[in-house]
C-alpha cells in the first residue's frame, strides 16, 4: 500500500480513512485516478457522517477486467485488476462504484501516439470495443458476487490545465465563469461513450452523472468555486 494506492501483490483493499473509529461500510470505489480525485471528497463525507469505505485506485488502469494497453509494459492493468476482484472475494461488499477517464480509453488507438486497447480476443478490433467488451466483463463479474455496479461518468475534460487558465484569467481579468469547456462541447465529446454507459443501466447497475454538479447557468462548464479549483 502507497498513498492509498493498491500495489502488487496485495490481500486488502485499503480504507478510505486511516485512523478513525467511523464504522465501515461495504462499498468499493474501483478506478483510475479519476476514481482516486474522488477520494478527497468521500473522504470528508465519512468525515461527517462517522463512517468508512474502501478504495482500489491505480493511476492509468480503468476498471475492464482481462484489459491492457499496448504495449506491453502495461499489461500489469489486467493483473491489478484481477487482484481486486479477487481481494472483492474476501470482502462483503454489497456496491461498486466504478470511476475513470472512460472518452480516453474508448478512443485510444485513434491517433498514432496513442496505445490502444487489447485483450486476450487479440486481432484488430477497435480499442471502443475492446473497452465495451471489458466494461461488460467487469459489471457481470461483480453481478454475479451479488454487488450492486454504479458507474460514474467522466467529469468534463477541459483543454488547457486549470490552474493556468484560472491564472490568465485573474491576470487579465476575464470571467472566471465563461472560461470552461462549453457544455454542448463536452456532451458532444463523451457522447459516444455516453451512450454506451446508458445502455448499460437496469437492475443492479446505476449510472450517474456528475454534470449538473458542474454546469454553469450561462452554459459553459465549472472549472473552479470560490477561487478554488
Amino acid at each position: 500500500r502507497r498513498s492509498g494506492y493498491l500495489l502488487s501483490p496485495f490481500d486488502e483493499i485499503p480504507l478510505l480513512l486511516d485512523g478513525t473509529d467511523g464504522e465501515s461500510r461495504p462499498f468499493l470505489v474501483w478506478g483510475d485516478s479519476h476514481a482516486r480525485h474522488l477520494v478527497p471528497a468521500l473522504q470528508a463525507l465519512s468525515r461527517d457522517y462517522d463512517t468508512n469505505g474502501y478504495i482500489a485506485c491505480l493511476p492509468s488502469t480503468p476498471p475492464l477486467l482481462d484489459v491492457n494497453l499496448v504495449p506491453t509494459y502495461y499489461d500489469s492493468i489486467a493483473e491489478y485488476n484481477a487482484q481486486v476482484l479477487a481481494a472483492i472475494d474476501r470482502q462483503s461488499f454489497t456496491r461498486v462504484l466504478l470511476a475513470g477517464r472512460w472518452s480516453y480509453y474508448y478512443h485510444v488507438g485513434t491517433d498514432s501516439h496513442q496505445s490502444s486497447l487489447t485483450d486476450e480476443v487479440g486481432g484488430d478490433r477497435p480499442s471502443s470495443v475492446v473497452f465495451e467488451d471489458g466494461l461488460r466483463r467487469t459489471i457481470a463479474a461483480v453481478r454475479e458476487r451479488g454487488i450492486e455496479v454504479l458507474i460514474l461518468k467522466q467529469v468534463p475534460v477541459q483543454h488547457l490545465n486549470p490552474s493556468a487558465i484560472l491564472w490568465h484569467a485573474e491576470r487579465f481579468g476575464y470571467d472566471q465563469d465563461k472560461i470552461g469547456v462549453p457544455v454542448v462541447e463536452h456532451l458532444e465529446y463523451q457522447r459516444p461513450v455516453n451512450e454506451f454507459l446508458d445502455s448499460l443501466a437496469g437492475p443492479g447497475v446505476t449510472i450517474l452523472d456528475p454534470l449538473p454538479y458542474l454546469t454553469q447557468p450561462n452554459g459553459h462548464t465549472r472549472v473552479q468555486l470560490d477561487g478554488k479549483i
